[in-house]
C-alpha cells in the first residue's frame, strides 16, 4: 500500500488505483464499476478532496471527472483540491487553478485552468509547494526562494495579520491576487515547511479556523481563532506543540477536528468530536481542547473525510471509524462505526 485517498476509501498500490464506493472514476472507454476492482493503471500520484478525484499519470498527465478526461496541461507535479477550487502546479514552477476563487483579479469562477500571476499580467515561474484551504477559497503557496503568499478570504486563513485588497462582508479580507505573508514564525520555519493544513467550522452555532503547519523534522505548528481547536488553548501567534519527544510524521484537519500521526505509530486527536472519531472513551459531541491518544497503534498513514477516518498499520492492516453513509469504511456496508473496525476489502 503506497497511498490511502483522501475523502474517499481508496488505495493506490504498484501504480494502480482502486477505488471503493464513490466516486464514479474509470479509465477512458471502461465500463463504470463501483465494487473493489482495479480502474486505472499508470498513475504516478492520486488527489482528492472538495468532492474531486484527480489522478496524474507517469507522464504528467491530469485525469479527472466522471469521464477522466485529460486535461491540456502535462508536466504536473502536484495538484491540490479544496471544495470550491482546483490547483495544478507544474514542475516549472507555474500555478493553474480552476473553479471558484479570489486569485485571479476577479470574482468570476472558471470552468477551465487559468493560469495565477502576480498583478495580472506576470507570472509565476518558482512556485515550488502549493497547500489548499479545504473548506473554501484560497491557498498558500511557497516559492524556490522561501518566500510566502496567499490568496482567497482570510475569513478561511488563521494567520496571525494576514491582509488583502479588498474588505468583505464580517470583517474579512480577500485578495486580488497572491499577497506575500509576513510572519515572524512562519518565516523563521519557511524553509522547513513539510505540509500545511487549514480547517475551518461555521455549523451548528461553532465558528473558527485553525491552521497547522508541519517541518521536515517533525515539529508541529498550531494557530487558531477557536480556542478548542489549536490543540493547546488560546494562542497569539503559531505555538508548538509537542508530544513527550515523538516527533510528528503525518496532520489532518477537518470539521473542527485535528489528527496527528507521531513517528512512533500513535495517533492523537483534539477538537470537535462531532463524529466519534477519536474513538471509545471519549464522548461523542464532546470538544477536547488538548491532544487525547486514540485507541489505535502502529499507524503508518491515516486520512481524515467527512465525518470519518481510515488508519492503515505498519502490518497492512486497515480500520475505520465515524460515517459510513457511502460505504467509505470499506467494511462492505453503509453502517457508521463509533470504534474501530477492521476494513478488510480494503487490505486486499
Amino acid at each position: 500500500m503506497k497511498y490511502i485517498l483522501d475523502i474517499w476509501s481508496g488505495i493506490i498500490s504498484d501504480n494502480k488505483i482502486y477505488l471503493n464506493g464513490y466516486p464514479d472514476i474509470t479509465k477512458p472507454k471502461e465500463k463504470s464499476v463501483y465494487s473493489l476492482k482495479k480502474v486505472f493503471t499508470g498513475a504516478q500520484f492520486i488527489q482528492s478532496g472538495g468532492n474531486n478525484l484527480n489522478i496524474v499519470d507517469n507522464d504528467g498527465n491530469i485525469y479527472e471527472g466522471i469521464n477522466s478526461k485529460i486535461l491540456e496541461i502535462n508536466n504536473i507535479k502536484q495538484l491540490v483540491s479544496s471544495n470550491k477550487a482546483q490547483y495544478a502546479l507544474s514542475n516549472d514552477g507555474k500555478l493553474y487553478v480552476k473553479g471558484a476563487g479570489y486569485i485571479w483579479g476577479n470574482d468570476i469562477s472558471k470552468n477551465n485552468y487559468t493560469i495565477v500571476t502576480k498583478d495580472g499580467v506576470e507570472e509565476f515561474n518558482n512556485i515550488n509547494k502549493i497547500f489548499a484551504i479545504n473548506n473554501g477559497f484560497g491557498c498558500i503557496f511557497i516559492t524556490e526562494e522561501n518566500e510566502i503568499y496567499w490568496a482567497g478570504l482570510s475569513t478561511y486563513v488563521a494567520i496571525p495579520g494576514i491582509k488583502g485588497q479588498v474588505q468583505t462582508v464580517g470583517g474579512g479580507n480577500r485578495t486580488t491576487y497572491p499577497e506575500k505573508v509576513e510572519n515572524k514564525v512562519i518565516n523563521s520555519i519557511i524553509d522547513k515547511i513539510q505540509d500545511i493544513k487549514f480547517n475551518y467550522i461555521n455549523a451548528g452555532g461553532i465558528t473558527g479556523g485553525n491552521t497547522l503547519i508541519l517541518t521536515n523534522d517533525g515539529k508541529l505548528y498550531t494557530y487558531s481563532l477557536n480556542r478548542n481547536m489549536t490543540g493547546i488553548g488560546e494562542t497569539n501567534d503559531f505555538t508548538e506543540i509537542k508530544f513527550n519527544g515523538a516527533t510528528v510524521k503525518q496532520i489532518e484537519t477537518l470539521g473542527g477536528l485535528s489528527l496527528v500521526l507521531l513517528s512512533n505509530g500513535e495517533v492523537y486527536g483534539w477538537g470537535y468530536n462531532t463524529y466519534g472519531i477519536l474513538g471509545e472513551g471519549y464522548e461523542l459531541g464532546e470538544i477536547y481542547e488538548n491532544p487525547v491518544k486514540l485507541n489505535l497503534n502502529n499507524v503508518r498513514t491515516m486520512t481524515l473525510g467527512d465525518g470519518f477516518a481510515i488508519f492503515g498499520t505498519y502490518a497492512g492492516e486497515v480500520y475505520g471509524i465515524g460515517k459510513n453513509d457511502y460505504g467509505q469504511l470499506g467494511t462492505g456496508d453503509n453502517i457508521g462505526a463509533s470504534a474501530f473496525v477492521r476494513c478488510e476489502e480494503l487490505e486486499k
